[in-house]
Order: C-alpha cells, then structure tokens, then sequence
C-alpha cells in the first residue's frame, strides 16, 4: 500500500470524498484516472472508502505510469 493510500485508510469512513478529500487525495486520484485506468472516479457519490478502493487498486500501477510519463517528456 503507498504512502498516499495509507494516509486516507479508514474502513468505516462514509464521508462524501468530495466534502472532504485533500489536495494530495484529488490530485492521486486524477493521476490514477490518467496513467492507470479509463474509470473514473464518482466524485459526486464516491466516499472516502470509495476512495481509497480505488487508490489501493490503481494508485501503484499509476505511479509507475506516470514517471515514465515524466520521463519520456523531460
């Protein structure tokens, strides 16, 4: 689990991810929705346990994507 998943991990949170995610939280999400998957995630419905699903299952495979992203414009 990456150190971003860990800090949100809470299975009893129910709060709207929208209401009450962080910077760093929406700005993972966004690099998992762009290097890791053609899902989105639903800011409008999502919890934060939604969330962190989401992060657990593609938050790595993105991470990986997007430095070589990085890499290959620099």
């Amino acid at each position: 689990m990456s150190g971003l998943s860990r800090y949100i991990y809470d299975l009893s949170d129910k709060r709207l991810a929208k209401d009450v995610a962080t910077d760093k939280q929406k700005w993972a999400v966004e690099i998992c929705e762009q290097h890791a998957t053609d899902k989105k995630f639903d800011w409008e419905h999502g919890t934060m346990l939604d969330m962190q699903k989401f992060l657990d299952k593609y938050f790595e495979i993105a991470k990986e994507n997007y430095d070589r992203f990085l890499l290959d414009v620099f």
